[in-house]
C-alpha cells in the first residue's frame, strides 16, 4: 500500500521515536513516584498531587493547540511574523500565570476550608500544601506554551531532550525530599524553585534558536489574526479537558481526596494508552489535510482504515494486559496499601473506556483534516452537558466505582455516535466496517485469546511477566495475520 510506505512516513520515524521515550520516561518517572508519595503521605496525600496536577492540565485552556498551530504557520513567513508571534503567546502565558500566583493564597484557603474533604489533615495544613501546589503550577503553566512553541517550529528532538532532563531533575529533588522526611508542601517548595529554572532554560533555548532576541512584547494584530481559529479550537480543547478531569474533580468533591488518590493509582497506569495513540494522529493528521486539498478520497478512506487496524493492534494487548494483570502490577509497585480491591476494579473500568478511546482520535484527526472543526466543538460541549449529571448519578449510587462506571458508559455512548456525524459525508466510508471490523473484532478476539490463555494456564505456576509475554506473543501472531489481510485486501482492490 504505497500510500502509508511513502516518505513522508519514514521521515517521522525519527521524531516519533523522540517523542515516544521522552513520553514514555515521563510516565515511568510518575509511575516511580507514585508509590513514594503514598508511602511518605498516604493516599490522601497523593490524591492532593494528583488533584493539584489535573487542575494544571485544566489551566491551558485548548491554548497549547492553538499556539502550536500559530508558530507553525508564522515560521514559514517572515522572522518579524515568527518573532511578534512567539512575543504575543508567551506574554499571555506569562501574564496569565502571574494572575494565578497573585491569586494562589484566596485559591488555597477557598479549597482547603470548603471544597476538599480531607481527614487526615488539618485544614491550615491542607492550605499551605495547596498553595505551595499553586505557587509551582504558577511557574509549570507557561512552559507548556513553551513546549508547544518548539513543537511547532518542529524541533521536537531538543523540546524532548529537555522534557527528560528536567524530568530527570524533578524526580530527583521530589524523591530526596521525601526521603529527607520532610513534609508535602516542601515537595512543592523544591518543584516550584525547579520550575523557575525550567522556565529559563526553556526561554533562553526558545530565543536563542529563533534569533529574535530576548524583548517581551504583545501584538493586537497577532492575537486577532488568529481568533478566528483560536476560539473554536478553545472552546473544543475547554470541553475536552473538562472531560479527562470531571471524574477526578467531582470525587474530591463528593467522595473525599482519598478516594481521588485510590483512583489515581489506576489512572496512572491509564495514562500509558495515549502514549501510543497520539503519535498515529500526529502522523496521519497532516498527511489527511493534504490528501483533503487534493480530494483523493479513496487514499483518505485507505489511511483511516489501516490506521484504526493498525492502532488497535497496538492499543488493545497493552489493555488486556492491564485488565488481567493491571492490578498484580500495581500491588508489586505498591507493597504497603489497603485498597488493591477498589483499585482492581476501577482500573478494569477506565482501561476499558480508555480502549474504545482511543480510535476516536482518529475520527478527530478526518474531522479536523475536513475543516469540520465545528464536529468536536459541539460534540465535546454536549458530551460535558451530558456527563456532569451521569458522573454525579453514578457517584452518589456507587461511590468511588462509580466515577469509572459513568466514563466507560460516557465513551461507549461516544464512540458509536460520533463516527455517524463524522464519515457520514463520505460516500466510501463504511460506518459498520470502522465499527465492527476494525475495532469491535479486535477487542472480541483479544479478550477470547487472553481469556483462553489464562484458563488453560491457570495451574501453571506463572509470574505476570513471563505471561503478558506469552499472551502479547499470541496475540502478535493474530496481528501480524491481521494486518497482512489488509494489504492482501487492498492489492486485490486494486487490482481489479
Amino acid at each position: 500500500m504505497r500510500i502509508v510506505k511513502d516518505n513522508y512516513k519514514r521521515d517521522l520515524v525519527g521524531v516519533l521515536l523522540s517523542n515516544y521515550v521522552s513520553q514514555v520516561f515521563s510516565i515511568v518517572v510518575q509511575i516511580v513516584l507514585m508509590p513514594l508519595y503514598i508511602n511518605y503521605y498516604g493516599f490522601e496525600g497523593f490524591g492532593l498531587v494528583t488533584f493539584l496536577y489535573a487542575l494544571l492540565a485544566s489551566l491551558d485552556l485548548g491554548l497549547g493547540a492553538v499556539v502550536n498551530r500559530v508558530i507553525a504557520d508564522a515560521s514559514c513567513g517572515t522572522k518579524t511574523l515568527l518573532r511578534k508571534s512567539i512575543q504575543t503567546y508567551e506574554t499571555t502565558y506569562l501574564v496569565l500565570a502571574l494572575l494565578l500566583l497573585i491569586s494562589a493564597n484566596y485559591l488555597s484557603e477557598n479549597l482547603a476550608y470548603f471544597w476538599l474533604k480531607i481527614d487526615g489533615y488539618q485544614p491550615d495544613m491542607v492550605e499551605n500544601i495547596i498553595f505551595w501546589g499553586l505557587m509551582m503550577l504558577s511557574v509549570r503553566w507557561p512552559l507548556i506554551c513553551f513546549q508547544n512553541m518548539f513543537r511547532g517550529l518542529e524541533k521536537h528532538h531538543k523540546n524532548n531532550l529537555i522534557i527528560i532532563i528536567t524530568t530527570t531533575f524533578r524526580g530527583i529533588a521530589a524523591f530526596a525530599v521525601m526521603k529527607a522526611g520532610f513534609g508535602l508542601a516542601d515537595v512543592f517548595i523544591a518543584l516550584f524553585f525547579i520550575g523557575c529554572i525550567e522556565l529559563i532554560i526553556y526561554y533562553i533555548a526558545l530565543h536563542q534558536g529563533t534569533y529574535i532576541g530576548y524583548k517581551i512584547g504583545w501584538h493586537r494584530s497577532v492575537f486577532l489574526d488568529n481568533f478566528s481559529f483560536a476560539w473554536r479550537q478553545w472552546i473544543a480543547s475547554i470541553a475536552a479537558i473538562l472531560l479527562k478531569q470531571l471524574d477526578r474533580f467531582m470525587l474530591g468533591i463528593l467522595v473525599s481526596v482519598e478516594a481521588v488518590g485510590i483512583y489515581g493509582v489506576a489512572h496512572t497506569f491509564v495514562q500509558g494508552i495515549p502514549l501510543i495513540v497520539m503519535p498515529v494522529f500526529n502522523a496521519i493528521y497532516p498527511r489527511l489535510t493534504k490528501l483533503f486539498t487534493l480530494k483523493k478520497y479513496d487514499e483518505i478512506k485507505d489511511i483511516l482504515f489501516w490506521a484504526t487496524r493498525g492502532l488497535m493492534l497496538l492499543v488493545v494487548p497493552v489493555c488486556m494486559i492491564l485488565i488481567y494483570s493491571g492490578s498484580d502490577i500495581a500491588a508489586w509497585l505498591i507493597s504497603t496499601f489497603d485498597h488493591n480491591e477498589e483499585i482492581d476494579y476501577i482500573l478494569k473500568l477506565l482501561v476499558m473506556a480508555a480502549m474504545i478511546n482511543a480510535p476516536m482520535q482518529l475520527q478527530l484527526a478526518l474531522a479536523l483534516a475536513s475543516s469540520r472543526s465545528y464536529i468536536p466543538m459541539y460534540t465535546n460541549l454536549i458530551a460535558v452537558g451530558l456527563l456532569v449529571p451521569a458522573m454525579y448519578i453514578c457517584i452518589n449510587e456507587f461511590g468511588l466505582y462509580g466515577a469509572g462506571v459513568a466514563w466507560l458508559l460516557f465513551n461507549i455512548a461516544y464512540f458509536a455516535i460520533v463516527p455517524v456525524f463524522v464519515m457520514g459525508e463520505f460516500e466510501n466510508m463504511s460506518y459498520f466496517r470502522w465499527v465492527f471490523i476494525e475495532n469491535l473484532f479486535v477487542i472480541i478476539v483479544a479478550f477470547l485469546l487472553f481469556a483462553g490463555i489464562n484458563w488453560i494456564l491457570n495451574d501453571v505456576e506463572l509470574n505476570v511477566i513471563h505471561l503478558s509475554i506469552l499472551q502479547l506473543v499470541v496475540f502478535g501472531m493474530f496481528g501480524f495475520y491481521w494486518m497482512n489481510q489488509y494489504r492482501n485486501d487492498v492489492i486485490h482492490r486494486d487490482d481489479k
